[in-house]
């Protein structure tokens, strides 16, 4: 299938849909800031060029939601973890006789991060798919 260019920017045009139908636009903008508005006259638009113009959308539709997706579910998680530590150190700080036993700081911030894992699973665990 040959594809339309623009002669003015040397670059493969972009089937749009307007209000009277399919047509082919440049993608570019001129130095001005506008967009470029060469159109090809009479071109063809095929039903063809006009499933695989709407495949390549939604396809990238489903890209961006799928970034969406995994962006909201790391976030999500990072809350989650994040409580979980605040609630770890509250507790640890009420149980001052665990402090006790370590002799070094970093053995206690082991300490509290194990707890603050064992916090989040049982919130997972709680929480289901809320966490």
């Amino acid at each position: 299938m040959q594809k339309t260019v623009c002669p003015i920017h040397n670059r493969e045009m972009v089937l749009r849909k307007g209000k009277f139908g399919n047509f082919w636009s440049c993608p570019s903008k001129n130095e001005d800031g506008s967009w470029c508005q060469y159109r090809p006259r009479n071109a063809p638009v095929s039903g063809r060029q006009v499933a695989e113009a709407r495949f390549e959308q939604e396809l990238a539709e489903d890209k961006r939601s799928q970034q969406i997706k995994e962006f909201h579910e790391e976030k999500v998680e990072n809350i989650a973890r994040s409580v979980a530590l605040n609630n770890a150190t509250e507790f640890f700080k009420e149980a001052s006789g665990r402090w006790a036993k370590f002799s070094d700081y970093d053995e206690c911030i082991v300490e509290l991060f194990k707890l603050a894992d064992e916090m989040y699973s049982w919130l997972k665990k709680e929480g289901g798919d809320k966490v």
